[in-house]
């Protein structure tokens, strides 16, 4: 199974398991398909549920657009090392709100690896005290390029404004695929460094939808 999921994620930047182990408990199932990383300030597994605005906390994407659409983003993108993957396992599914995914390598190659390289981007907050500035696109430990974006979390640097206007045109023009978590057990493996994702608005038949979380290092 691990060799299909590592394969899929070197082809297109996620894997989808349908009804992945959907009779054992979350934690031993996504731990299956990598190793599971607790980090600072986040539960191991974190149960993600449709909120109103109003009834979220601000600091949150359900906090800024409750049940409409999330933008694309990469998930702590603000961070200087982003967790290289990310899990979404469905316990309760939704039929007709959907996980949307963009690949990177799509904007690098419209506008360009050099000039992404050079854009830099500061958390809206800091963090350990300070705002850092990070590279929109980087390199870790010689892996695929990794890709941060956050229209929330990160800022633009007056010099780099501009590309990060291209960034969002680029984003808005391109066709996403479209993931739907129904079924119990299903989850979506994916690579956090190369692919943008982002809930489609919650409709009405899926108020109750519950997945959840977790972030892997690497994929056993």
């Amino acid at each position: 199974m691990t060799e299909t999921v590592a394969n899929s994620l070197y082809e297109r930047g996620f894997a989808f398991l349908p009804k992945h182990a959907a009779e054992i408990d979350a934690s031993v199932a996504i731990r299956q398909i990598g190793s599971v990383i607790k980090l600072a300030g986040f539960d191991t597994l974190q149960t993600l549920s449709p909120k109103l605005q109003n009834e979220a906390t601000p600091n949150t994407y359900s906090g800024n657009f409750g049940l409409d659409d999330f933008p694309f983003h990469s998930d702590l993108a603000h961070w200087a090392r982003p967790p290289r993957y990310l899990a979404l396992r469905c316990i309760n599914g939704g039929i007709a709100t959907y996980t949307q995914l963009i690949d990177s390598s799509n904007i690098v190659d419209l506008i360009g690896e050099v000039e992404l390289r050079r854009t830099l981007v500061m958390p809206r907050r800091p963090q350990s005290g300070r705002k850092q500035l990070l590279r929109l696109l980087e390199r870790f430990d010689g892996a695929f390029w990794a890709f941060r974006w956050d229209p929330l979390f990160l800022s633009a640097t007056e010099e780099c404004a501009e590309v990060l206007k291209q960034v969002a045109l680029c984003i808005a023009g391109l066709n996403p695929h479209r993931c739907l978590l129904s079924e119990s057990g299903d989850t979506l493996v994916v690579d956090n460094w190369r692919m943008l994702h982002g809930r489609s608005r919650v409709a009405d038949s899926d108020v109750n939808r519950v997945i959840v979380r977790a972030y892997l290092e690497d994929i056993r």
